[in-house]
């Protein structure tokens, strides 16, 4: 096997771990609680590998420092960009429900609670459902989906295409995320533009008067 199929069979055996305790004990509580653990790990994670490949001296101790809590670490994930606004939102809600569960005796999750995180996630993390009709199945779901897209990003099997090659990395690489991605270039251009033009012979300015 060679280095990408090997990590194939990682990420799948990654999954298929991450569903057993989706699955596992009181279909309320239990899962909540291990679920909220390993996403921690996987923010943690996220969050080390995109620094240690952008950044030339990460304090790892004071990364483990702010990331010692979920809350933290997912706002630090937020902020370099490895979830988005409405991710970020649901997770924060799920982290919320997970701290209830555990710091409120004979609190119960009712579907109020799951219809608040599903409301406030990306589509591209909701599969159509149709046949499920336990809503706890739809946060389940959701669960298995954000876990898998930010375990995903860890392993060197995302294609990239450059100068006309295909290539594999991490999405935290610079190539993705950082000063050689094409937003980055893109935003640095847009930064520059407005001097550029303002430093343009007279007679140029005409092509922008739109």
């Amino acid at each position: 096997m060679d280095k990408l199929e090997i990590e194939w069979a990682e990420w799948g055996n990654e999954m298929t771990n991450f569903g057993r305790d989706l699955h596992g004990g009181d279909q309320n509580i239990t899962f909540i609680i291990l679920t909220h653990v390993k996403l921690h790990i996987v923010l943690i994670d996220r969050v080390k590998n995109r620094l240690n490949r952008n950044i030339a001296t990460v304090n790892e101790k004071q990364v483990d420092e702010i990331c010692r809590n979920f809350d933290p670490t997912l706002k630090f994930a937020y902020s370099i960009g490895i979830i988005d606004s409405n991710t970020f939102g649901a997770l924060k809600k799920f982290s919320r429900l997970r701290n209830d569960i555990a710091h409120k005796e004979g609190f119960k999750v009712t579907n109020k609670h799951i219809r608040e995180i599903l409301s406030a996630a990306p589509d591209s993390l909701k599969i159509q459902m149709m046949k499920l009709e336990n809503p706890i199945d739809h946060l389940r779901n959701f669960i298995f989906n954000a876990y898998m897209e930010l375990k995903k990003g860890l392993y060197m099997s995302n294609p990239l295409n450059k100068d006309g090659k295909t290539f594999y990395a991490t999405l935290d690489d610079p190539y993705f995320c950082g000063i050689e991605s094409e937003a980055y270039i893109n935003k640095k251009i847009t930064r520059m533009l407005p001097n550029v033009i303002t430093e343009m012979p007279a007679h140029y300015s005409d092509y922008f008067d739109e």
